[in-house]
Protein backbone atom coordinates (compact mmCIF):
# COMPACT_ATOMS: atom_id res chain seq x y z
CA UNK A 1 0.00 0.00 0.00
CA UNK A 2 2.87 2.35 0.81
CA UNK A 3 4.44 1.73 -2.60
CA UNK A 4 1.12 2.44 -4.29
CA UNK A 5 0.75 5.72 -2.36
CA UNK A 6 4.25 6.86 -3.31
CA UNK A 7 3.59 5.84 -6.91
CA UNK A 8 0.38 7.88 -7.05
CA UNK A 9 1.93 10.93 -5.41
CA UNK A 10 4.04 11.47 -8.53
CA UNK A 11 1.07 13.00 -10.33
CA UNK A 12 -1.48 13.85 -7.61
CA UNK A 13 -2.29 17.51 -6.88
CA UNK A 14 -1.59 18.92 -3.41
CA UNK A 15 -3.54 17.40 -0.53
CA UNK A 16 -5.51 20.56 0.14
CA UNK A 17 -6.77 20.59 -3.44
CA UNK A 18 -7.78 16.91 -3.26
CA UNK A 19 -9.68 17.53 -0.01
CA UNK A 20 -11.37 20.60 -1.49
CA UNK A 21 -12.45 18.72 -4.62
CA UNK A 22 -13.79 15.82 -2.54
CA UNK A 23 -15.75 18.25 -0.36
CA UNK A 24 -17.22 20.03 -3.40
CA UNK A 25 -18.21 16.70 -4.93
CA UNK A 26 -20.02 15.57 -1.78
CA UNK A 27 -21.78 18.93 -1.56
CA UNK A 28 -22.83 18.66 -5.22
CA UNK A 29 -24.62 15.44 -4.29
CA UNK A 30 -26.09 16.51 -0.95
CA UNK A 31 -27.33 20.02 -1.79
CA UNK A 32 -29.49 19.03 -4.81
CA UNK A 33 -31.06 16.24 -2.78
CA UNK A 34 -31.89 18.66 0.01
CA UNK A 35 -33.41 21.10 -2.48
CA UNK A 36 -35.52 18.36 -4.08
CA UNK A 37 -36.69 17.17 -0.67
CA UNK A 38 -37.38 20.61 0.81
CA UNK A 39 -39.32 21.94 -2.20
CA UNK A 40 -40.81 18.54 -3.13
CA UNK A 41 -39.48 18.61 -6.71
CA UNK A 42 -38.99 14.89 -7.22
CA UNK A 43 -41.66 14.77 -9.93
CA UNK A 44 -39.78 17.29 -12.07
CA UNK A 45 -36.24 16.47 -10.99
CA UNK A 46 -35.17 15.71 -14.56
CA UNK A 47 -36.37 19.11 -15.77
CA UNK A 48 -34.60 21.03 -13.02
CA UNK A 49 -31.20 19.57 -13.94
CA UNK A 50 -30.18 19.43 -10.30
CA UNK A 51 -29.12 15.81 -10.60
CA UNK A 52 -26.48 16.79 -13.16
CA UNK A 53 -24.68 18.98 -10.63
CA UNK A 54 -22.23 16.20 -9.63
CA UNK A 55 -21.42 15.63 -13.31
CA UNK A 56 -20.66 19.32 -13.72
CA UNK A 57 -18.48 19.19 -10.62
CA UNK A 58 -16.56 16.15 -11.92
CA UNK A 59 -16.04 17.97 -15.23
CA UNK A 60 -14.48 20.90 -13.37
CA UNK A 61 -12.21 18.46 -11.52
CA UNK A 62 -11.11 16.96 -14.83
CA UNK A 63 -10.24 20.42 -16.20
CA UNK A 64 -8.29 21.39 -13.07
CA UNK A 65 -6.39 18.11 -13.08
CA UNK A 66 -5.60 18.41 -16.80
CA UNK A 67 -4.22 21.93 -16.35
CA UNK A 68 -2.26 20.85 -13.28
CA UNK A 69 -0.69 17.83 -14.96
CA UNK A 70 0.79 19.86 -17.77
CA UNK A 71 1.44 23.16 -16.01
CA UNK A 72 2.94 21.98 -12.73
CA UNK A 73 5.49 19.56 -14.19
CA UNK A 74 6.71 21.26 -17.36
CA UNK A 75 10.01 23.14 -16.82
CA UNK A 76 9.00 25.97 -19.15
CA UNK A 77 6.35 27.11 -16.63
CA UNK A 78 8.73 26.93 -13.64
CA UNK A 79 11.60 29.42 -13.97
CA UNK A 80 13.65 28.29 -10.97
CA UNK A 81 13.07 24.65 -11.76
CA UNK A 82 14.11 25.09 -15.39
CA UNK A 83 17.24 27.06 -14.52
CA UNK A 84 18.27 24.48 -11.93
CA UNK A 85 17.59 21.64 -14.36
CA UNK A 86 19.74 23.30 -17.03
CA UNK A 87 22.72 23.22 -14.65
CA UNK A 88 22.44 19.48 -14.02
CA UNK A 89 23.44 16.58 -16.31
CA UNK A 90 19.76 15.80 -16.89
CA UNK A 91 18.73 14.66 -20.40
CA UNK A 92 15.40 13.82 -21.99
CA UNK A 93 16.14 10.11 -21.59
CA UNK A 94 15.93 10.46 -17.80
CA UNK A 95 12.77 11.08 -15.74
CA UNK A 96 12.15 14.63 -14.56
CA UNK A 97 12.93 15.14 -10.85
CA UNK A 98 9.67 16.91 -10.05
CA UNK A 99 7.47 14.39 -11.87
CA UNK A 100 6.52 13.17 -15.34
CA UNK A 101 5.43 15.78 -17.85
CA UNK A 102 3.91 13.08 -20.07
CA UNK A 103 0.66 11.28 -19.31
CA UNK A 104 1.41 8.07 -17.42
CA UNK A 105 -0.45 5.10 -15.93
CA UNK A 106 -1.33 7.04 -12.78
CA UNK A 107 -3.21 9.59 -14.87
CA UNK A 108 -5.14 6.80 -16.55
CA UNK A 109 -6.09 5.36 -13.17
CA UNK A 110 -7.28 8.71 -11.80
CA UNK A 111 -9.18 9.42 -15.00
CA UNK A 112 -10.86 6.01 -14.83
CA UNK A 113 -12.02 6.77 -11.31
CA UNK A 114 -13.47 10.16 -12.26
CA UNK A 115 -15.07 8.68 -15.40
CA UNK A 116 -16.64 5.87 -13.36
CA UNK A 117 -18.27 8.43 -11.08
CA UNK A 118 -19.47 10.33 -14.15
CA UNK A 119 -20.95 7.13 -15.60
CA UNK A 120 -22.79 6.53 -12.32
CA UNK A 121 -24.44 9.95 -12.54
CA UNK A 122 -25.14 9.98 -16.30
CA UNK A 123 -24.38 6.91 -18.49
CA UNK A 124 -24.95 8.96 -21.67
CA UNK A 125 -22.63 11.90 -20.98
CA UNK A 126 -19.83 10.30 -18.98
CA UNK A 127 -17.35 10.64 -21.87
CA UNK A 128 -17.45 14.41 -21.42
CA UNK A 129 -15.28 14.11 -18.30
CA UNK A 130 -12.21 12.46 -19.91
CA UNK A 131 -12.66 14.74 -22.93
CA UNK A 132 -12.43 17.83 -20.70
CA UNK A 133 -9.29 16.46 -19.07
CA UNK A 134 -7.59 15.88 -22.41
CA UNK A 135 -8.67 19.30 -23.74
CA UNK A 136 -7.28 21.09 -20.69
CA UNK A 137 -4.03 19.12 -20.87
CA UNK A 138 -3.68 19.79 -24.61
CA UNK A 139 -4.28 23.54 -24.16
CA UNK A 140 -1.46 23.75 -21.63
CA UNK A 141 0.71 21.76 -24.03
CA UNK A 142 -0.22 24.23 -26.75
CA UNK A 143 1.04 27.10 -24.58
CA UNK A 144 4.26 25.22 -23.86
CA UNK A 145 4.81 24.58 -27.58
CA UNK A 146 4.65 28.32 -28.24
CA UNK A 147 7.14 29.06 -25.48
CA UNK A 148 9.52 26.29 -26.59
CA UNK A 149 9.14 27.30 -30.26
CA UNK A 150 7.55 24.03 -31.34
CA UNK A 151 5.27 26.00 -33.62
CA UNK A 152 4.30 23.16 -35.93
CA UNK A 153 2.70 21.16 -33.14
CA UNK A 154 1.00 24.29 -31.83
CA UNK A 155 -0.38 24.98 -35.31
CA UNK A 156 -1.74 21.46 -35.80
CA UNK A 157 -3.46 21.42 -32.40
CA UNK A 158 -5.00 24.85 -32.97
CA UNK A 159 -6.19 23.77 -36.42
CA UNK A 160 -7.90 20.65 -35.01
CA UNK A 161 -9.67 22.36 -32.10
CA UNK A 162 -12.59 23.80 -34.18
CA UNK A 163 -13.57 20.23 -35.10
CA UNK A 164 -15.04 19.97 -31.60
CA UNK A 165 -17.65 22.58 -32.58
CA UNK A 166 -19.06 20.14 -35.13
CA UNK A 167 -18.95 17.08 -32.86
CA UNK A 168 -20.11 18.45 -29.52
CA UNK A 169 -23.51 16.77 -29.86
CA UNK A 170 -21.82 13.34 -30.04
CA UNK A 171 -19.72 12.64 -26.91
CA UNK A 172 -18.17 9.57 -28.55
CA UNK A 173 -16.93 11.38 -31.66
CA UNK A 174 -15.81 14.33 -29.55
CA UNK A 175 -13.75 12.01 -27.38
CA UNK A 176 -12.09 10.46 -30.45
CA UNK A 177 -11.23 13.92 -31.79
CA UNK A 178 -9.83 15.01 -28.43
CA UNK A 179 -7.83 11.78 -28.14
CA UNK A 180 -6.18 12.51 -31.51
CA UNK A 181 -5.28 16.01 -30.29
CA UNK A 182 -3.86 14.50 -27.07
CA UNK A 183 -1.69 12.07 -29.05
CA UNK A 184 -0.28 14.95 -31.12
CA UNK A 185 0.36 16.87 -27.88
CA UNK A 186 2.25 13.88 -26.51
CA UNK A 187 4.48 13.75 -29.61
CA UNK A 188 5.09 17.48 -29.31
CA UNK A 189 6.07 17.17 -25.64
CA UNK A 190 8.61 14.50 -26.46
CA UNK A 191 10.04 16.64 -29.25
CA UNK A 192 10.23 19.68 -26.93
CA UNK A 193 11.97 17.77 -24.15
CA UNK A 194 14.55 16.45 -26.63
CA UNK A 195 15.47 20.06 -27.44
CA UNK A 196 15.58 21.19 -23.81
CA UNK A 197 19.15 22.55 -24.15
CA UNK A 198 18.07 24.86 -26.98
CA UNK A 199 15.35 26.64 -25.07
CA UNK A 200 16.10 30.32 -24.73
CA UNK A 201 15.87 31.86 -21.29
CA UNK A 202 14.05 34.82 -22.82
CA UNK A 203 11.09 32.56 -23.51
CA UNK A 204 10.11 32.80 -19.85
CA UNK A 205 9.64 36.56 -20.08
CA UNK A 206 6.10 35.82 -21.26
CA UNK A 207 5.37 34.45 -17.81
CA UNK A 208 6.90 37.22 -15.70
CA UNK A 209 4.40 38.73 -13.28
CA UNK A 210 6.76 40.76 -11.12
CA UNK A 211 6.32 44.40 -12.13
CA UNK A 212 9.66 45.47 -10.65
CA UNK A 213 11.52 42.83 -12.67
CA UNK A 214 9.66 43.86 -15.80
CA UNK A 215 10.64 47.48 -15.19
CA UNK A 216 14.30 46.54 -14.77
CA UNK A 217 14.18 44.60 -18.03
CA UNK A 218 12.76 47.61 -19.87
CA UNK A 219 15.51 49.85 -18.50
CA UNK A 220 18.31 47.44 -19.35
CA UNK A 221 20.90 48.85 -21.79
CA UNK A 222 18.93 52.09 -22.35
CA UNK A 223 21.09 55.08 -23.32
CA UNK A 224 18.28 57.57 -23.68
CA UNK A 225 16.87 59.54 -26.60
CA UNK A 226 17.97 59.84 -29.39
CA UNK A 227 20.60 57.07 -29.12
CA UNK A 228 18.09 54.27 -28.61
CA UNK A 229 16.12 55.40 -31.66
CA UNK A 230 19.18 55.09 -33.89
CA UNK A 231 20.61 51.83 -32.61
CA UNK A 232 19.49 48.28 -33.42
CA UNK A 233 16.92 46.66 -31.18
CA UNK A 234 15.63 43.14 -30.74
CA UNK A 235 12.04 43.06 -31.94
CA UNK A 236 9.76 40.27 -33.16
CA UNK A 237 10.38 39.44 -36.79
CA UNK A 238 7.64 39.23 -39.36
CA UNK A 239 6.72 35.64 -40.25
CA UNK A 240 7.83 34.13 -43.52
CA UNK A 241 5.45 33.92 -46.45
CA UNK A 242 4.67 30.27 -45.71
CA UNK A 243 3.84 30.92 -42.07
CA UNK A 244 1.81 34.01 -42.98
CA UNK A 245 -0.35 31.95 -45.35
CA UNK A 246 -0.66 29.15 -42.77
CA UNK A 247 -1.73 31.53 -39.99
CA UNK A 248 -4.16 33.28 -42.32
CA UNK A 249 -5.79 29.97 -43.25
CA UNK A 250 -5.94 29.12 -39.55
CA UNK A 251 -7.81 32.36 -38.82
CA UNK A 252 -10.18 31.77 -41.73
CA UNK A 253 -10.94 28.23 -40.58
CA UNK A 254 -11.65 29.38 -37.02
CA UNK A 255 -13.87 32.25 -38.19
CA UNK A 256 -15.84 29.99 -40.51
CA UNK A 257 -16.37 27.35 -37.82
CA UNK A 258 -17.39 29.75 -35.06
CA UNK A 259 -19.72 31.87 -37.20
CA UNK A 260 -21.36 28.75 -38.62
CA UNK A 261 -22.29 27.68 -35.09
CA UNK A 262 -23.62 31.01 -33.78
CA UNK A 263 -25.09 32.66 -36.90
CA UNK A 264 -28.64 31.63 -35.96
CA UNK A 265 -28.63 33.49 -32.64
CA UNK A 266 -30.50 36.83 -32.36
CA UNK A 267 -27.56 38.69 -30.82
CA UNK A 268 -25.24 37.53 -33.60
CA UNK A 269 -25.40 40.74 -35.68
CA UNK A 270 -24.37 43.05 -32.83
CA UNK A 271 -21.62 40.62 -31.89
CA UNK A 272 -20.21 40.61 -35.43
CA UNK A 273 -20.31 44.42 -35.59
CA UNK A 274 -18.41 44.66 -32.32
CA UNK A 275 -15.82 42.12 -33.45
CA UNK A 276 -15.41 43.91 -36.79
CA UNK A 277 -14.74 47.25 -35.07
CA UNK A 278 -12.28 45.59 -32.72
CA UNK A 279 -10.41 43.93 -35.58
CA UNK A 280 -10.25 47.20 -37.50
CA UNK A 281 -8.68 48.92 -34.48
CA UNK A 282 -6.27 46.03 -33.95
CA UNK A 283 -5.06 46.29 -37.55
CA UNK A 284 -3.37 49.58 -36.61
CA UNK A 285 -1.38 48.08 -33.73
CA UNK A 286 1.51 46.78 -35.90
CA UNK A 287 1.62 50.11 -37.74
CA UNK A 288 1.69 52.04 -34.47
CA UNK A 289 5.06 50.43 -33.69
CA UNK A 290 6.51 52.10 -36.78
CA UNK A 291 4.83 55.43 -36.05
CA UNK A 292 6.14 55.65 -32.49
CA UNK A 293 9.23 57.86 -32.59
CA UNK A 294 9.25 58.16 -36.39
CA UNK A 295 7.62 61.18 -38.02
CA UNK A 296 7.16 61.65 -41.78
CA UNK A 297 9.95 63.54 -43.59
CA UNK A 298 7.62 66.52 -44.10
CA UNK A 299 4.41 67.40 -42.30
CA UNK A 300 0.90 67.71 -43.75
CA UNK A 301 1.30 71.32 -44.90
CA UNK A 302 4.66 70.46 -46.45
CA UNK A 303 2.95 67.78 -48.52
CA UNK A 304 0.31 70.22 -49.66
CA UNK A 305 2.88 72.88 -50.57
CA UNK A 306 5.28 70.60 -52.45
CA UNK A 307 2.60 68.42 -54.05
CA UNK A 308 4.08 65.29 -52.51
CA UNK A 309 0.74 64.06 -51.20
CA UNK A 310 1.99 60.48 -51.06
CA UNK A 311 5.50 59.54 -49.95
CA UNK A 312 5.78 55.83 -50.86
CA UNK A 313 8.87 55.18 -48.74
CA UNK A 314 6.99 56.36 -45.63
CA UNK A 315 3.31 55.83 -46.41
CA UNK A 316 3.86 52.14 -47.13
CA UNK A 317 3.28 51.47 -43.44
CA UNK A 318 -0.39 52.44 -43.97
CA UNK A 319 -0.87 49.91 -46.78
CA UNK A 320 -1.73 47.03 -44.44
CA UNK A 321 -4.46 48.78 -42.38
CA UNK A 322 -5.87 50.32 -45.59
CA UNK A 323 -6.26 46.92 -47.27
CA UNK A 324 -7.66 45.43 -44.05
CA UNK A 325 -10.24 48.22 -43.82
CA UNK A 326 -11.29 47.55 -47.42
CA UNK A 327 -11.60 43.81 -46.71
CA UNK A 328 -13.79 44.35 -43.65
CA UNK A 329 -15.96 46.89 -45.47
CA UNK A 330 -16.36 44.60 -48.47
CA UNK A 331 -17.24 41.65 -46.23
CA UNK A 332 -19.88 43.71 -44.43
CA UNK A 333 -21.46 44.79 -47.72
CA UNK A 334 -21.47 41.24 -49.10
CA UNK A 335 -23.36 39.95 -46.07
CA UNK A 336 -26.26 42.21 -47.06
CA UNK A 337 -26.55 40.54 -50.48
CA UNK A 338 -25.53 36.99 -49.51
CA UNK A 339 -26.73 36.44 -45.92
CA UNK A 340 -26.86 32.67 -46.45
CA UNK A 341 -23.08 32.61 -47.05
CA UNK A 342 -22.18 34.56 -43.92
CA UNK A 343 -19.69 32.00 -42.57
CA UNK A 344 -17.86 31.73 -45.89
CA UNK A 345 -17.67 35.50 -46.36
CA UNK A 346 -16.22 36.19 -42.92
CA UNK A 347 -13.93 33.18 -43.16
CA UNK A 348 -12.38 34.57 -46.35
CA UNK A 349 -12.28 38.08 -44.84
CA UNK A 350 -10.46 36.80 -41.75
CA UNK A 351 -7.93 35.03 -43.97
CA UNK A 352 -7.07 38.21 -45.87
CA UNK A 353 -7.15 40.25 -42.66
CA UNK A 354 -4.53 38.14 -40.90
CA UNK A 355 -2.36 37.74 -44.01
CA UNK A 356 -2.10 41.47 -44.76
CA UNK A 357 -1.73 42.40 -41.08
CA UNK A 358 1.17 40.11 -40.25
CA UNK A 359 2.99 39.92 -43.59
CA UNK A 360 2.74 43.37 -45.19
CA UNK A 361 3.50 45.34 -42.04
CA UNK A 362 7.11 46.57 -42.41
CA UNK A 363 9.74 44.91 -40.27
CA UNK A 364 10.43 47.23 -37.34
CA UNK A 365 14.23 46.83 -37.38
CA UNK A 366 14.44 47.47 -41.11
CA UNK A 367 12.05 50.40 -40.82
CA UNK A 368 14.04 52.08 -38.05
CA UNK A 369 17.31 51.87 -39.97
CA UNK A 370 16.24 52.41 -43.59
CA UNK A 371 12.83 54.11 -43.50
CA UNK A 372 12.31 57.61 -44.92
CA UNK A 373 11.34 59.32 -41.66
CA UNK A 374 12.46 61.79 -39.02
CA UNK A 375 13.39 60.63 -35.53
CA UNK A 376 11.45 62.31 -32.76
CA UNK A 377 10.80 61.41 -29.11
CA UNK A 378 7.78 59.20 -28.64
CA UNK A 379 4.93 59.74 -26.23
CA UNK A 380 6.07 60.29 -22.65
CA UNK A 381 9.79 60.66 -23.52
CA UNK A 382 11.71 63.77 -22.57
CA UNK A 383 14.15 64.45 -25.38
CA UNK A 384 16.43 66.50 -23.12
CA UNK A 385 16.87 63.62 -20.71
CA UNK A 386 19.74 61.17 -21.23
CA UNK A 387 20.45 58.22 -19.00
CA UNK A 388 23.83 58.51 -17.29
CA UNK A 389 26.04 55.58 -18.26
CA UNK A 390 29.33 54.34 -16.95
Amino acid sequence: MKRFTIWMREVLPPKWLIILMAFCYLMSIAVPQLVLYYFDLYEIQEETGLLKTPLFCLGMFAIIFGLYRSGAFHPIFQNDYREWLAQTPWSHEKPLPRGPVYLVAQDFLILCMISSLSYFHDPELWLITPSLFLIAHSLMCLMSFILTQEYRYAYVITFLLPSLLYLYESPGLSFISVAIIAIISHWGLRKAMRTFDKWSGEQNHFLQTNSQLAKEMRLKNILGWPHDSMGPISSPKNPTLGWAIALALQAGWWSFSVILQISDRPEFLSLIIGIGIGLWVCSFIPTSRCLSGHAPPINFWGRMRTGRWIIPSYDKIFLSPLVVSCCLTLATCMTLYFPQSLAIIFGVAATFYVFFTIYFTPDLDEWRLTGNHRIHPGFGINKTELVQTQ
